[in-house]
């Protein structure tokens, strides 16, 4: 029997300081599997970033991964995406951010989700690593315990689609969410949570997390711009405001937490209004090769 397929596409701006320790984590994960990694570097100042591709693709090449580094002039995150899915074999595909590190047996567990013939979007379990500030700390366990992030997809930086899922969209759209739109293009019955591996978010802190949140707004209101998504539903990855508040006060263990929760999010939105969000995802930390003691995990 062949292996499963997977085709990895990394793009990479500025993330010289992340992108080799994502490379080491395919490598380490790849036992068994039929891997394609594809890194896009983009954007200004692309010489550190460039040479961790290749200290990654020396790794990659040891442990029999076919690696692809491409040098992209165009500016953005979905132009990268566009010009990685020119590379793919037509196999299934997982995106993953530059600076996200997998947990061991994430690839395994993707390629077997996405493996059959139907559409499906698949991601690993998020883990929140602990934040030293408490306002980051409360804010994390609200946003974790939502409708929309507990027990679904979320993407937020590492997702993969069957190869039928991923006729469901032709390009990325030039949109500040990715991982939302992809979202919006499947059922909630055709999203699957995989049984093993992971993926660790570190919340940023202080005026960042306000910064990444803006962002989260800003990539809502593009989406509500989109025709409607797949069954017709609407392209927007939260639940609505009032499902939120409905689920928040059934949760008891979260409401010591709701006052910073609703600070980051009122400053969020007035920063985004005013047009000046500016963060990218919130940002993924190494993870130790120890383990995971450290890490905190969210309630998916």
């Amino acid at each position: 029997m062949r292996p499963p397929a997977l085709d990895i596409i990394i793009p990479a701006r500025g993330e010289g300081a992340t992108l080799e320790a994502c490379l080491d984590s395919i490598a380490d994960d790849a036992g068994g599997l039929d891997l394609l990694v594809v890194v896009i570097v983009n954007g200004p100042d692309r010489g550190a970033t460039l040479e961790a591709a290749a200290r990654g693709h020396r790794r990659l090449d040891s442990a029999g991964v076919p690696v692809r580094i491409i040098e992209a002039s165009s500016a953005g995150k979905a132009s990268a995406l566009n010009r990685g899915d020119a590379e793919r074999r037509g196999c299934a595909a997982v995106y993953l951010d530059a600076d996200v590190t997998l947990l061991p047996g994430t690839l395994t567990s993707l390629a077997g989700t996405l493996s059959g013939s139907a559409a499906v979007l698949a991601a690993p379990p998020l883990r929140l690593a602990p934040s030293r500030s408490p306002i980051t700390r409360a804010f994390a366990r609200v946003w974790s315990s939502l409708p929309a992030v507990a027990g679904d997809v979320v993407g937020a930086g590492c997702y993969g689609v069957s190869a039928a899922g991923r006729e469901r969209w032709r390009d990325f759209p030039d949109l500040v969410a990715d991982d939302a739109f992809v979202r919006s293009c499947f059922l909630k019955a055709e999203r699957r949570l995989t049984d093993s591996g992971g993926f660790v978010v570190t919340f940023p802190d202080g005026a960042r997390l306000i910064r990444t949140v803006s962002r989260w707004h800003a990539g809502n209101r593009q989406l509500r711009l989109l025709p409607p998504g797949r069954g017709g539903e609407r392209r927007d990855p939260g639940a609505g405001p009032w499902r939120n508040l409905a689920h928040v006060v059934r949760r008891v263990d979260v409401w010591p937490n709701l006052p910073a929760y609703l600070y980051v999010r009122a400053a969020a939105a007035l920063v985004a209004y005013r047009g000046s969000g500016s963060a990218w995802a919130p940002v993924r930390q190494p993870v130790p090769r120890g383990g995971t003691d450290t890490v905190e995990p969210t309630d998916v």
